[in-house]
């Protein structure tokens, strides 16, 4: 038995097949445009649209509460296509998606959150520093690493002890007595410092599943 709520739509060079009902629920134009219409007319409708646009228009109908998101890593947003898109949503009264993308919700929805810290090299030449040069990470997340030179004073131990050198702390009472009067002695030196930076893309769900 045929379903008479079925209903064919060829938009431009594309062929839709989809039902009245997903198609009046959420578009005032549609709601118009087929009330006057019985089951027994003819189900195959032709529309002088870009068909590819209206494929996004469409695939919302069906699901309200999935907002379009146009974004890949390599090219950011496709703000043409949202444009087009919210000019065929005005046009088929379909205020819900057009609002949303009026208001470009969709900057909302993908987010760049950088996160950096330094850490300090302390071999010299450098060497491979697993904790440093080795992570996981998802698709998402870029790492650079930008080495910095950067000059400071260094304590020298009294007794020229090495693992005593820049740190005055580890220093006990037989250094304190062969520094004698003397003040804390302090070398010039370069440190090699590595600034990383955690860029992370973050896809905020509340934003293009429930409208934000």
């Amino acid at each position: 038995m045929e379903n008479r709520d079925s209903i064919t739509l060829t938009v431009g060079e594309r062929t839709f097949r989809t039902s009245r009902g997903t198609l009046t629920a959420g578009s005032k134009h549609f709601r118009a445009f087929l009330a006057p219409k019985q089951a027994s007319d003819t189900p195959d409708y032709f529309i002088d649209g870009d068909g590819n646009t209206f494929e996004h228009l469409l695939r919302f109908l069906r699901r309200p509460s999935i907002f379009p998101l146009f974004w890949s890593k390599a090219e950011g947003h496709d703000f043409a296509l949202y444009e087009a898109l919210q000019q065929e949503a005005e046009q088929y009264g379909v205020d819900k998606l057009a609002e949303w993308l009026k208001a470009k919700k969709y900057l909302e929805a993908v987010k760049l959150v950088t996160k950096i810290k330094e850490v300090e090299v302390l071999e010299s030449p450098i060497v491979y520093r697993p904790e440093i040069m080795h992570e996981t990470r998802g698709s998402y997340v870029d790492v650079e690493y930008h080495p910095q030179w950067r000059h400071s004073k260094t304590y020298i131990c009294p007794r020229g002890i090495g693992v005593h050198e820049g740190d005055p702390q580890k220093c006990g009472k037989q250094c304190r007595q062969a520094q004698g009067d003397d003040p804390d002695e302090y070398r010039d030196v370069w440190k090699l410092w590595l600034l990383v930076v955690h860029k992370e893309v973050v896809f905020d769900e509340n934003v293009y599943i429930s409208g934000g």
